[in-house]
């Protein structure tokens, strides 16, 4: 006869979720979007400051192991952020045109 207890979460169940980086690029950008959509004024500054803070994020590199696909060894082949450089894309007034 089946047990109708409920089945046990494994360990991990509480971690947080993991994104790729690509995935909060776009959340943060959608979130600048969302921001640009309000009048100036205190709702507009609050959705700028969480895109504010996301991108902020970006440059803890303990955060983004512990939060991104590319952080977690088992993922990615053993290869965390730590060892990968990020930087900010730059533009030219070429790019600009």
């Amino acid at each position: 006869m089946p047990s109708v207890a409920p089945v046990l979460a494994p360990d991990h169940a509480n971690d947080p979720p993991l994104y790729s980086k690509a995935e909060l690029i776009e959340l943060r950008r959608n979130i600048l979007l969302y921001a640009r959509s309000f009048p100036p004024g205190f709702e507009r500054n609050q959705h700028r400051q969480i895109a504010l803070s996301l991108g902020r994020l970006f440059h803890n590199k303990k955060w983004l192991d512990a939060h991104t696909l590319e952080g977690v060894p088992s993922v990615n082949s053993g290869t965390s952020m730590s060892e990968t450089h990020c930087t900010r894309p730059s533009f030219t007034e070429q790019d600009a045109a």
